[in-house]
Formats: C-alpha cells, sequence, structure tokens
C-alpha cells in the first residue's frame, strides 16, 4: 500500500512535522542560507532563494521514488518553517536543519 505524502502530518499544540510545500521555499531559504545554521551542513549556505524550490521538487520525486523523505517542522502560530528533516535510504542517513 502506498500513502500519499500528505498523509504523513504530525501535529501538536505549537507545532506540525508536514511534507514541504511550495508556499515552504522562503522559510527554507532563510534555514539554508544562514551560515550559523549551516555551519556544520554538509553544504554550503545557500545563495539563491531557487534553491529552496528545488529541494522541494527533488523531495517530491525522492518520496515518489522511494528513496527519500523530508519534513518541515512548521510553528503553528507563526505558520513559519523552523526546521527540515530529511532521511535518504542509500546510504541510511538522516540530517536536521534548526533555525
Amino acid at each position: 500500500m502506498t500513502v500519499p505524502i500528505a498523509a504523513i502530518t504530525i501535529e501538536t499544540r505549537r507545532l506540525c512535522l508536514r511534507p514541504l510545500l511550495d508556499a515552504d521555499v522562503m522559510d527554507l531559504f532563510e534555514i539554508h542560507s544562514d551560515r550559523q545554521t549551516m555551519r556544520y551542513w554538509s553544504t554550503p549556505p545557500w545563495t539563491d532563494p531557487a534553491e529552496g524550490l528545488r529541494l522541494v521538487e527533488r523531495d517530491r520525486q525522492g518520496f515518489r521514488d522511494g528513496t527519500a523523505i523530508r519534513l518541515g517542522l512548521e510553528d503553528r502560530e507563526t505558520q513559519k518553517m523552523r526546521s527540515d528533516w530529511d532521511t535518504m535510504r542509500r546510504p541510511r542517513q538522516s540530517g536536521q536543519t534548526i533555525r
């Protein structure tokens, strides 16, 4: 049985863990362009907001083909993405950015 990506959502009173949306691109850019946040990440800070859209599109494809899943952690009060979490099947690894 295949689970639609939109069904992967966990909500609490303050937070919502959910798939990334096109509307999250600028929040993702804010997180991934911050030098301090990206200091120990495997890629340099982003310099172009279009990188966020490419990330969302790549992750949708990864979910469809079963190679990856990335979820965002949204602050329900501000509706702002605060973190993103990803896991890839090959090699088995997981990562999270928090800002």
